[in-house]
């Protein structure tokens, strides 16, 4: 990673897709920074995806068919209506733990570097 704060700004976005990923803005011009900075494959912004979900049905294109109707279509196909869709999300001052708030009222915490739940609260109704 880069000696400087300066050089990088690193920030985390929650989705309704059930993921959190963390992204890096930087001065692309800069060619030895650019060496050093994790991407994804995907996108140079993108650093990683932590899934908090093990299911990935949300994420298919579900084919209709004669005997769906299209509210099914839609209710099976809307990420919101599962568990763990991102609502809130934290980062620690270090920056080492993600915390994220999802629909169902859980809390977890995650390691930011590995993407590992490193713990899952039930919140207050």
């Amino acid at each position: 990673m880069p000696d400087s704060n300066k050089d990088v700004f690193r920030f985390a976005t929650g989705s309704s897709d059930k993921t959190i990923r963390i992204w890096n803005y930087y001065d692309y011009q800069n060619a030895e920074l650019k060496e050093k900075i994790k991407r994804n494959i995907y996108c140079k912004e993108l650093e990683k995806i932590i899934y908090t979900s093990e299911k990935f049905e949300h994420f298919k294109d579900i084919p209709q068919t004669q005997s769906s109707s299209d509210e099914e279509i839609v209710a099976e196909k809307d990420p919101t209506s599962t568990e763990k869709s991102i609502k809130v999300l934290s980062i620690s001052p270090d920056g080492n733990h993600i915390a994220s708030g999802d629909f169902m009222g859980y809390i977890r915490i995650y390691d930011s570097n590995s993407g590992e739940e490193l713990k899952e609260i039930l919140a207050h109704d």
